[in-house]
């Protein structure tokens, strides 16, 4: 079965960057690319934004959202400096912008949260959650990708 691109490159990052366990440290990866990381205060609706540059390019993230959603979001953003840096105006159809935001969605979710941690995620999902630096929904939504729900019932 083809692997899809964003967990091909979720699981790059994590060989590349050999991330000792959870959380990811973005900080880590930011220091290999032209990219700056924008604490913005944006309405709750607004959770980030990738704006390509000659030089640099940026990453803006709502400042007013918990941790766990600003990690998920910034993974998200990279995603798309990864795949669309070259592109000065990635304007496409809904059906093509579903899936460039589907594709950062999963590689997020692949790079915070690989099967391999995911496998040794035990106890209440709170806590769980702030150790691998996401939310309650993404790491919700995450077991249930994998088949893990019914750990927690």
């Amino acid at each position: 079965m083809l692997v899809p691109r964003p967990i091909t490159m979720a699981r790059w990052v994590h060989a590349h960057y050999r991330f000792p366990g959870p959380p990811a440290n973005f900080v880590v990866v930011l220091a290999d690319h032209p990219l700056v990381v924008d604490p913005c205060d944006w309405p709750e609706d607004v959770s980030g934004v990738f704006v390509p540059g000659r030089m640099v390019s940026s990453i803006g993230v709502n400042r007013n959202h918990p941790r766990g959603r600003r990690n998920f979001t910034l993974w998200h953003e990279f995603y798309h400096y990864l795949e669309h840096q070259a592109e000065w105006s990635f304007q496409c159809g809904e059906w093509e912008s579903w899936r460039r935001e589907r594709d950062c969605d999963m590689f997020a979710a692949n790079v915070l949260m690989p099967e391999e941690w995911m496998a040794n995620v035990k106890g209440p999902l709170a806590p769980a959650a702030r150790r691998l630096g996401v939310s309650l929904q993404a790491l919700s939504l995450r077991m249930e990708q994998l088949g893990l729900k019914e750990r927690w019932g």
